[in-house]
């Protein structure tokens, strides 16, 4: 099992070479922006030391459909506790839906972290549903969504119960304490 950091991890890389790719060519294209996020996602395989998205696409179109869905999943959370997944889902949607990029802020204008966050979810839908025709780009996100929220709500489950080992050690401790004086 990958741990909360791990996706992190893989969720900065694939931002990160997004957001490069972004900076030095701004798509005009929804051809353009599944380009970058296909990019993206090789990153992604990369440092997990999976084979091309390409590759697995030749060899098994399912995995690779999985790892565009790992990698969005991922960018939500490395991007947990900067902005709220719920906001980056809904412009990923809104722009996925429409088709509408222009509200995205421009490299040229120095696209924030969210705004990429937010283009790299819609563009990896995009690609997603050209690629299987049965899925439409917002279902896809859907999926990405509430993976995401499972993740999440499982690792905060985990760091509450260690929380709350250690009170009920403390309180262990205190009572031994007392008893012993």
């Amino acid at each position: 099992m990958t741990t909360p950091l791990e996706q992190a991890r893989g969720g900065r890389v694939a931002l990160a070479v997004f957001a490069a790719l972004r900076a030095e060519r701004e798509p005009f294209s929804i051809e353009g922006w599944i380009s970058l996020a296909l990019a993206a996602v090789d990153a992604y395989a990369s440092h997990h030391q999976d084979p091309p998205f390409q590759a697995q696409a030749e060899r098994n179109m399912a995995d690779a459909l999985s790892t565009l869905g790992e990698t969005a999943t991922d960018v939500l959370h490395y991007m947990d506790g900067k902005a709220k997944a719920a906001d980056l889902y809904n412009e990923a949607v809104r722009i996925a839906a429409t088709g509408i990029w222009e509200t995205v802020p421009f490299a040229a204008e120095k696209a924030d972290e969210e705004a990429n966050a937010a283009s790299l979810l819609a563009a990896l839908s995009l690609a997603c549903s050209a690629m299987w025709d049965d899925t439409h780009s917002v279902e896809m996100l859907d999926g990405v969504y509430q993976r995401f929220t499972t993740e999440a709500e499982e690792t905060r489950l985990v760091f509450a119960r260690r929380v709350r080992r250690l009170v009920e050690a403390d309180d262990r401790a205190r009572l031994t304490s007392r008893q012993l004086t």
